[in-house]
């Protein structure tokens, strides 16, 4: 069965899980912070410069990037883009979402699928749509507890992942479970193919 890396790209928090067989052998949230310069002296968070914005996206990067080469990922699925976010917003996520794509495809030749997580946590949790509150709460309630909801996403963007690209491992599903995994799984096979999950 094929490693796979679930992202939930953020420009604070980029929630990272990997799966191996379906466990979890990691979980995190790369918090990005450069000390000293992001805060006033009141504290307060100031707008951060062209350049600290490039250094943020690199060091989301590299973190990534380091985690694939030490868990030997073979397969990554990616949070989808959520349009109804401010401008501002949208344009920093998805300059993060471009630089993660690039990166894995040229450094580890591996082609992120963006999923759609409503869609992801209805199949995880099994049921109709359901809030990024509700499936952690869900979770954990599974015993599946993660330090941020970022990570929490990750895990069912990873989850989902799983059973795309280990078709083997749908066996115990129920119908209605195997029902929303072959709709997501014909999606992305429109956009990119079986052999290159």
């Amino acid at each position: 069965m094929k490693t796979i890396m679930g992202i939930d790209a953020s420009l604070s928090s980029t929630g990272i899980c990997i799966l191996k067989e379906g466990k979890i052998v990691h979980k995190e949230s790369i918090q990005w912070k450069q000390k000293g310069e992001t805060e006033t002296a009141s504290g307060k968070t100031k707008t951060l410069t062209d350049r600290q914005k490039i250094i943020r996206l690199c060091d989301i990067r590299d973190e990534v990037l380091n985690l694939v080469a030490v868990h030997q990922v073979d397969s990554a699925g990616i949070e989808g883009y959520a349009f109804a976010m401010r401008s501002a917003s949208v344009t920093g996520l998805a300059e993060l979402g471009g630089v993660l794509r690039a990166s894995l495809f040229e450094e580890c030749n591996i082609i992120p699928c963006a999923l759609p997580v409503g869609q992801c946590r209805k199949f995880v949790v099994g049921s109709g749509k359901v809030t990024k509150v509700q499936t952690q709460e869900w979770l954990a309630d599974q015993g599946l507890d993660f330090a941020t909801d970022d990570e929490g996403d990750a895990y069912v963007v990873a989850l989902t992942m799983h059973y795309i690209v280990n078709s083997g491992a749908r066996n115990p599903l129920d119908v209605t479970r195997l029902e929303l995994i072959d709709g997501i799984t014909k999606g992305v096979l429109r956009r990119i193919p079986r052999e290159q999950l």
